[in-house]
């Protein structure tokens, strides 16, 4: 027998040191698909916050479009938490602790941006601080009591605005006003918070909750995913359109913003679920993948947000109004290039060796 026949002994493998030991939780690839949605979200987003200075009368298209970015972007927020749930088991002061920078910079963007008393109006921002570690404790659940709490925020939704009713305007105080202009309106305040703000806990925690499902769904049905949330997402339009038709309902326009949940009714959230799963559905699909501007815009949302809103209040809407729906797609483009470019610069810092401080990271998304 020659000696390339004889089987190589297996060479002794040294324990790791403490150090090199795996981690509890594997390290899973980032989903680009996910990525790649919330920069979609990001972009029908822009659309309606542009539209709200510079363009006089908003086209159907243009406010349902608008209309898509919050129940996206919301659902999202409750599938990251979900997907952290479940590979990294953080504990509930990490979901708190994101959610005190989350409110922070809320309370900042209401301050430096609009003049306005923090904690009143409850934007976007707000209820995805709140929703967080509410979320974190949902995902922990059984899935029949979550079934449970999501059929009563939707009840507890219609309740109040049909028994309190739903007003056309925020109701909001300057910071140069008394105090007391707050204290005497606390009630409305209390009221936004619950169902009449600009995005109230009740429905839009639902969207938050509708993200750990999806979670789930996706984990158990495996490859079968796009075709079953498709489905499901085909019933819950018709769902909502007969709603809709049954009981139809007036929208409001508040305070120049024309999207399609002034109020957000049954209807509004059944055909805004449906298609945020016919989104999920593609999530898994090379094109979207693949898709760089979207990723980048996607990988910072905070950071799209705040500098978005920005350059909308301190420069574009001081330098066009009223202008035609040609003029305001190409600013629309133009604001659009701007952002990725950002996002572009953010990707070469966050894969620098640099180590940013914990409230740049939440910002910037690393």
């Amino acid at each position: 027998m020659s000696v390339a026949e004889y089987p190589s002994r297996p060479t002794p493998q040294k324990p790791p040191r403490p150090e090199q030991r795996p981690p509890e939780f594997p390290r899973a690839q980032r989903d680009f698909g996910i990525d790649a949605l919330r920069g979609l979200a990001i972009v029908a987003m822009v659309a309606s916050h542009l539209a709200r200075p510079v363009l006089e009368d908003h086209p159907l298209w243009l406010r349902a479009w608008g209309s898509l970015a919050a129940p996206l972007f919301v659902t999202l927020a409750g599938l990251l938490v979900a997907q952290t749930q479940f590979r990294k088991g953080r504990p509930l002061s990490h979901y708190l602790t994101r959610a005190g920078v989350i409110l922070l910079l809320a309370a900042w963007i209401d301050v430096a941006l609009w003049d306005l008393y923090p904690f009143l109006t409850v934007d976007v921002l707000y209820l995805i601080g709140v929703a967080l570690p509410i979320t974190a404790l949902f995902a922990r659940l059984p899935r029949p009591m979550q079934n449970v709490i999501l059929l009563a925020v939707l009840a507890a939704s219609e309740i109040l605005r049909n028994v309190c009713g739903y007003p056309a305007e925020i109701t909001a105080a300057f910071i140069w006003e008394p105090w007391r202009e707050v204290f005497d309106n606390r009630w409305a305040i209390v009221q936004q918070w619950l169902f009449a703000g600009w995005f109230p806990l009740f429905p839009w925690l639902f969207f938050s909750f509708l993200g750990v499902r999806l979670f789930q769904m996706r984990q158990t049905c495996g490859p079968a995913f796009p075709q079953r949330a498709r489905g499901l997402g085909l019933g819950l339009i018709c769902l909502g359109l007969l709603y809709g038709m049954r009981l139809p309902t007036h929208f409001f326009i508040r305070g120049g913003y024309s999207e399609l949940f002034y109020p957000p009714t049954l209807a509004f959230v059944f055909v805004a679920s449906g298609i945020v799963l016919f989104a999920f559905s593609f999530a898994g699909a090379v094109w979207l993948k693949s898709n760089r501007p979207l990723i980048l815009l996607g990988q910072c949302p905070l950071l799209m947000y705040v500098v978005h809103l920005a350059l909308i209040h301190w420069g574009l809407k001081s330098c066009f109004a009223d202008v035609s729906l040609a003029e305001y797609i190409v600013l629309y483009g133009s604001l659009l290039a701007l952002l990725v470019g950002l996002a572009e610069l953010v990707d070469s810092l966050k894969r620098s060796e640099w180590r940013l401080p914990f409230v740049v990271r939440v910002l910037v998304g690393s």
